[in-house]
């Protein structure tokens, strides 16, 4: 579907009438939006439109729509030749960067990657209604990610390779596995220089959905500023122009926040609930989860040998029945195991940031025993590492096979003494779990971790807690 529509001056009256005609169509969709889409609707009432004659609304560039968080900003020229089909999704489009608080999330983030990535995960939700157009950029690899995530990955895929290493460099031996730190760290399974160059060109393709034709870079990745795709995305400005503080851009989202909530109940009532996408996406916003170094901190200090009670931190748990209590002191930790995925899917930007964390915890909870247990489809025994508290950890190891959980706990099982708890590293590639040990179990996984919805995949996994290493 041709969502860039031959252009040309549009005529005084033609302005009046496209103004009138683009009044009452928008006001249909509102109306259609609360009769098949109520739970999204809720966030039409603190949306205006505004219609721009010209491909400019207050210097700013409007080649086809945008959004600010207040408005959506529509080129009526553009408007006008766009195919009738193409409106209704154009519109929920628009409504989805709102619902989402694309413009109150970017920060520091390049505009035009933001935008891409924003557009990756709306366009994701929009085919799972039903409304898939062609032309509009879309990539199933980001399933369940998240804006920051895709972002993230669109920064990974820009970066220039690195330059190729020299072959027979002093120290290699023949026959040795290939270490994960030669080549992108970052690679998925069957990723290569040929595989990547194959995906450039096809983003090229897609990315420049949204230029007008006739242009010298038809057909080729846009510069950083002439991403013209429908549904850009503007940040919020105060009334006078100026932009939004930290603080009132935390009160916007609050308030996007608290209508979803709402839009929960109005989807339970309606029986018209989110699809599986959209509820993942807006769950984001309303149930924000703890940071996973936060989590990882709260964790290990649980798993430490209880030594005694002090007044000097009070029971939580009886505090809650108004009850005064000495909390629980813990030592050092006698045992921990940490499982590590080194299958080729696995991210080790994620890996080593995990570890590094990890020596910081060392530093202040005393862990006698750390054992690291790679693994893949089986325990590989030859890289098992016993460390001690001053040992630091390894920030790369050899890498190859598929996934499968059930070995760590047959080893955990087979082992004379238990483990004060197990951490599992892992992208969660395998529904192989295994069966739960007798001790404590953190899934940290690399992927985003999340359950059915309406019969969708889950991959969380059945026993154990669960956190997201997310460095976006």
């Amino acid at each position: 579907m041709q969502l860039a529509p031959q252009r040309r001056e549009m005529t005084d009256k033609e302005w009046l009438d496209i103004q009138a005609s683009m009044r009452r169509e928008f006001r249909q969709f509102r109306t259609k939006c609360f009769s098949v889409h109520p739970h999204y609707a809720i966030l039409l009432t603190r949306l205006g439109d505004e219609f721009v004659r010209a491909g400019n609304y207050r210097g700013k560039s409007l080649p086809t729509a945008a959004t600010d968080g207040k408005n959506i900003y529509v080129n009526a020229t553009w408007w006008r030749d766009l195919p009738k089909e193409s409106r209704w999704p154009l519109f929920l489009h628009e409504l989805l960067h709102n619902v989402l608080g694309h413009s109150y999330r970017r920060g520091k983030r390049d505009q035009r990657r933001w935008n891409m990535a924003c557009d990756y995960v709306i366009n994701a939700i929009l085919k799972e209604m039903g409304y898939y157009i062609p032309d509009w950029l879309y990539d199933d690899k980001y399933k369940g990610m998240s804006e920051e995530r895709v972002y993230a990955q669109l920064v990974k895929e820009e970066e220039p390779p690195p330059p190729p290493e020299d072959e027979d460099e002093p120290g290699d031996e023949p026959g040795e596995g290939r270490p994960c730190d030669e080549g992108d760290p970052g690679d998925e399974p069957g990723d290569s220089d040929q595989d990547d160059q194959g995906e450039d060109e096809e983003s090229s393709g897609e990315e420049s959905q949204g230029d007008s034709p006739g242009e010298d870079n038809e057909g080729e990745a846009p510069a950083e500023d002439d991403y013209d795709a429908p549904g850009q995305i503007w940040d919020p400005t105060t009334p006078e122009g100026d932009p939004l503080g930290e603080e009132e851009i935390a009160d916007k989202l609050a308030e996007i926040a608290k209508d979803l909530d709402q839009a929960e109940t109005v989807s339970k009532t309606s029986g018209r609930g989110f699809e599986p996408r959209g509820r993942r996406a807006i769950e984001r916003l309303t149930r924000p989860k703890l940071d996973w170094r936060a989590h990882l901190n709260k964790w290990i200090a649980k798993r430490g040998q209880v030594c005694g009670r002090s007044w000097g931190k009070l029971d939580r748990r009886s505090l809650q029945r108004g009850d005064f209590r000495p909390g629980e002191v813990r030592e050092g930790i006698d045992w921990m195991v940490v499982a590590v995925d080194i299958s080729s899917s696995i991210s080790w930007e994620e890996f080593e940031a995990f570890m590094e964390h990890l020596d910081k915890i060392r530093s202040n909870v005393k862990i006698q025993r750390l054992t690291i247990l790679p693994f893949n489809e089986i325990v590989t025994a030859t890289q098992i590492m016993e460390l001690k508290p001053n040992d630091p950890t390894p920030k790369r190891l050899d890498v190859g096979g598929g996934t499968c959980f059930s070995p760590i706990f047959n080893w955990v099982r087979r082992q004379t003494g238990r483990p004060d708890g197990v951490i599992v590293f892992t992208d969660l590639g395998s529904t192989d779990w295994g069966q739960p040990p007798t001790c404590s179990v953190l899934w940290a996984s690399t992927d985003e971790v999340y359950t059915g919805y309406d019969g969708w995949y889950s991959n969380k996994p059945p026993f154990g807690e669960t956190m997201q290493i997310d460095l976006s």
